[in-house]
């Protein structure tokens, strides 16, 4: 034995867990999925109704003592912003930078499957990739 030895990977994985922890993924997560949620909406909604939206667009839920810290925090940023009667909305900025998110990543489906079917005429012109 060359005296390396290495750690159990129970260690390895609470550490990763830690670190993630420490670097706010999980907050970023939360973030990203209320953000998204007020974009395919595309209208104000109630604090207090995201739970059920969410679970019903992705099939969970968050609870709200998870999601109002983090919804706070996007007031704050003034990446959400809160009408007189409390309800909530994407700014414009932000909605602006999703809707530009989902036109890049459109054009990027389009130019991969553009390319795909460019390789598969030329490398199997015989083959119908849609059919």
């Amino acid at each position: 034995m060359d005296g390396n030895r290495c750690m159990p990977h129970s260690l390895i994985s609470l550490l990763e867990h830690v670190e993630l922890s420490r670097s706010g993924w999980r907050e970023r997560a939360v973030d990203q999925l209320v953000l998204g949620l007020l974009w395919i909406s595309s209208a104000p909604m109630e604090p207090g109704e995201i739970p059920s939206r969410l679970n019903d667009a992705v099939g969970f839920s968050l609870s709200l003592a998870v999601l109002l810290p983090r919804v706070e925090q996007l007031v704050g940023e003034q990446v959400i912003i809160r009408l007189a009667d409390g309800r909530i909305r994407l700014s414009q900025v932000a909605e602006r930078r999703f809707d530009q998110r989902s036109s890049d990543a459109e054009a990027l489906d389009r130019l991969a499957k553009q390319q795909f079917e460019a390789s598969l005429q030329r490398h199997c012109p015989e083959l119908d990739a849609w059919s």
